[in-house]
C-alpha cells in the first residue's frame, strides 16, 4: 500500500476544522474532505443518533500510523471512529501530488 485514505467522525465542525487543519498543517495529509453526516449507532446499550462531521484524509501509507495517533490523541470521541482504507490506484497526477505535499510529515 502506498497512499491510504482514513477516515473519521466529528461531533462538530469546530473540532473537525481544528484536526484537519493540524494533520495538514504537518504534512500528515495532503487534504481532506468534510462532509456532515447524520449516524445511527449502538452506544452505552442504547440505540443513538447524532449528527456528525465526516472526514476522508488522504495520505501516504507511511504516515497512517503518525495521523491515526495525532487523531486518537486530539479528539473529543471516547471511542473515535478511524478507519484504513488502501488506495489501489487513482490518477497519476493526482497521486505524485499526494505523495509530494506529505513528503516527511512535521508533527
Amino acid at each position: 500500500m502506498e497512499y491510504a485514505l482514513v477516515t473519521t467522525t466529528f461531533d462538530n465542525q469546530a473540532e473537525a476544522e481544528k484536526i484537519v487543519k493540524g494533520a495538514i498543517s504537518a504534512r500528515l495529509a495532503a487534504c481532506a474532505q468534510r462532509y456532515a453526516v447524520t449516524s445511527d449507532y449502538w452506544w452505552e446499550e442504547k440505540l443513538a443518533s447524532a449528527e456528525e462531521i465526516s472526514v476522508h484524509f488522504k495520505t501516504r501509507a507511511a504516515l497512517v500510523e503518525p495521523l491515526k495517533h495525532y487523531i486518537l490523541n486530539n479528539h473529543s470521541y471516547k471511542v473515535p471512529q478511524v478507519l484504513v482504507y488502501e488506495i489501489k490506484g487513482g490518477h497519476a497526477a493526482y497521486l505524485r501530488w499526494l505523495g509530494d505535499e506529505t513528503s516527511g510529515g512535521r508533527l
